[in-house]
């Protein structure tokens, strides 16, 4: 911090108070206190930012977009979902205003998000169902984000105990992603997963381990980064769908093999998880 604090008094010696390289400083600034997890503070550095952004070039400039975005980024990760969603219409206002479609898309899913966390089933199935109407006027029905937004409305209708509308979302989006990205792609695995789970918690047991050991393919397939997490997550499930049928040695074996790749992730694993894998296997099933 103590360099953009040097550099902010340079620049105010040179443009004076009100200059777009300081308003790009204090931008700086605030994304490093939002790492510290500094909320507050962040939040005082972009409202300096966009106050400077705005007096030059008036609301409808992206650098003013961009800001309200990450403001409502800071409020929600502060918990302040409220001021979120206030900051995120001020970005989708700013949005409409630039006619920039793919942005407005983007931001009504931040603000679908919101409302998710919320619990506001419906106003979020309807800023994910306008989001993923710009998305295919705009890059067509099979581009991948508007797979995105159809695993969105999944996430929802599961959340609202819809459990059949959700897996359809989820069966669309798995069916567009096939087609728009490479087959060992994590997101591919992510929405096998989620359908296997809610196979799962409806007893279809053969059709939840087939789809999770397929999760499970892919996931260590996956060129970019393999998500230890969701590996063990899918293989705690696996063993206790043979432990359910009675196939106690398999359950053990999967089991076994879920905790030895939780040992490794360590701290940044699934705690319940892993403290349930070792009581399992300390117990024998």
């Amino acid at each position: 911090m103590e360099y953009y604090v040097e550099c902010l008094e340079i620049q105010k010696s040179v443009y004076g108070k009100s200059h777009d390289d300081i308003a790009s400083t204090l931008y700086a600034m605030g994304l490093t206190k939002i790492n510290q997890k500094l909320y507050s503070r962040a939040l005082t550095l972009f409202q300096k930012a966009l106050d400077i952004r705005v007096g030059i070039y008036g609301e409808a400039d992206p650098s003013v977009r961009d800001t309200y975005s990450i403001m409502g980024f800071t409020e929600a990760a502060s918990g302040d979902l409220d001021g979120a969603l206030r900051k995120l219409g001020d970005a989708l206002r700013v949005s409409q205003l630039l006619g920039d479609r793919l942005k407005e898309a983007e931001t009504l899913s931040n603000i679908g998000n919101a409302h998710r966390e919320k619990e506001e089933w419906e106003l979020a199935l309807e800023h994910y169902d306008d989001c993923m109407s710009i998305r295919i006027a705009e890059l067509g029905r099979d581009h991948e984000s508007v797979a995105d937004a159809l695993m969105a409305i999944g996430n929802v209708k599961s959340d609202m105990s819809k459990q059949e509308d959700a897996v359809k979302s989820y069966k669309d989006a798995l069916q567009i992603l096939l087609r728009a990205v490479p087959g060992n792609n994590k997101r591919i695995a992510s929405t096998i997963q989620k359908i296997g789970m809610i196979q799962f918690r409806a007893g279809n047991l053969e059709g939840a381990s087939l789809h999770l050991q397929r999760a499970v393919e892919i996931y260590r397939k996956d060129d970019e980064e393999v998500i230890e997490s969701d590996i063990i997550s899918c293989l705690f499930v696996i063993g206790n769908i043979h432990n359910v049928l009675n196939q106690k040695d398999k359950a053990i074996g999967v089991w076994a093999e879920a905790l030895e790749s939780s040992n490794e992730l360590g701290s940044k694993g699934h705690g319940e998880i892993h403290r349930t894998l070792g009581s399992l296997l300390s117990a024998g099933a």
